[in-house]
């Protein structure tokens, strides 16, 4: 992946959350929000799609990277994915959107790993690290995603504010990849 591409990457996902929590009007949107969260059928998208990306990962390891382990590797992982569709149900599309999250983060980290002759890689790559801390903090207290629903719902104007901010970041990263050249 070039840094061009996972700059506009991250900054289409800032956009499309921004708008999202800025457009959220009424009580109504912050509970669909809520139901969203323990949706079976799309912690099961999620899931799959987190799984089918971290086993191909995970085949595709080469030597230096316990490529000598790849298939008890791959059916470890996979008993983890099966057994937390089982035993691990509750809010399980937060920790699987947070595997995904950290997956593109990977790749767009590793796109702009080297180009120090860019400064304004730095807009897309800080906006990656706090997407790193957060989604640890997600996967680790996935209820918090909850919590969180609940106190924009409390409080609209916030969500609309970081939604704003969201957007007019995710807008300037769209931008930055001119800077590049």
């Amino acid at each position: 992946m070039s840094m061009t591409l996972a700059t506009i990457i991250v900054g289409l996902i800032m956009l499309a959350k921004g708008l999202t929590l800025f457009t959220m009007k009424g009580d109504a949107s912050f509970q669909r929000g809520l139901k969203l969260l323990r949706d079976r059928r799309v912690a099961a998208v999620l899931l799959a799609v987190a799984s089918a990306w971290f086993l191909w990962v995970v085949i595709n390891l080469g030597q230096a990277d316990f490529g000598d382990y790849k298939v008890p590797l791959f059916v470890l992982f996979l008993g983890v994915a099966i057994g937390s569709w089982f035993y691990v149900p509750d809010f399980l599309g937060v920790r699987a959107g947070c595997v995904i999250f950290m997956l593109l983060a990977w790749h767009c980290l590793g796109a702009a790993f080297g180009h120090y002759e860019v400064p304004a890689r730095l807009f897309m790559v800080s906006a990656v690290y706090v997407g790193i801390v957060f989604s640890l903090y997600m996967a680790a207290a996935p209820y918090r995603a909850r919590d969180m629903a609940e106190w924009f719902c409390a409080r609209p104007t916030h969500a609309r504010v970081l939604g704003g901010l969201l957007a007019a970041y995710g807008v300037w990263l769209l931008l930055v990849p001119m800077l590049f050249y």
